[in-house]
């Protein structure tokens, strides 16, 4: 995902802005809960287009982090391989299913990445080839219908306080 954002980033000067064409808004904020940070890698840009009527399954992703810190967050040896997972995981939602990468949350040892599809087939083969070769980490996924994006603004989009912090950097 770093690396895709990075290229989108640096492409998007040369980019046409077509009707399909639409610039990301990647950005993250770290909330507090019951004593332990939660950390949110957010595509804003997504809230002026959600919900999609296209893309009305919300496919959620989790995977355990395999030495987290004392506050439940990735050390940074674990770091390359949550990257590659999340980089394998866009590149097969979206070319399978056409799938929108929304963002993730990291907290407790966990790791929750959240897509929108207009379909459903065949998601889970989509992930368990995202997870090949990655020894040790195990994962669970599934698929609901979310017709309104509550998975989006109800568990990603940043509380408005947050939002303010956010549009003011």
């Amino acid at each position: 995902m770093y690396a895709l954002a990075a290229i989108s980033l640096w492409l998007s000067p040369f980019l046409t802005g077509g009707a399909s064409a639409q610039e990301a808004d990647w950005d993250t904020y770290v909330l507090n809960l019951d004593g332990k940070p939660v950390t949110y890698l957010v595509d804003l840009s997504l809230a002026e287009r959600a919900p999609m009527r296209d893309r009305r399954f919300a496919i959620l992703v989790r995977t355990r982090l395999l030495s987290p810190d004392a506050n439940g967050m990735p050390l940074k040896t674990e770091s390359d391989s949550l990257n590659r997972v999340e980089d394998r995981l866009e590149g097969a939602l979206s070319s399978s299913l056409d799938a929108v990468y929304a963002g993730r949350y990291t907290q407790r040892g966990l790791r929750q990445f959240h897509f929108f599809a207009g379909d459903t087939t065949g998601y889970r083969e989509a992930v368990e080839g995202a997870f090949a070769g990655q020894p040790g980490r195990t994962w669970m996924a599934r698929a609901v219908e979310d017709t309104g994006w509550s998975h989006y603004f109800d568990e990603l989009y940043p509380p408005a306080v947050e939002l303010e912090r956010i549009r003011n950097r």
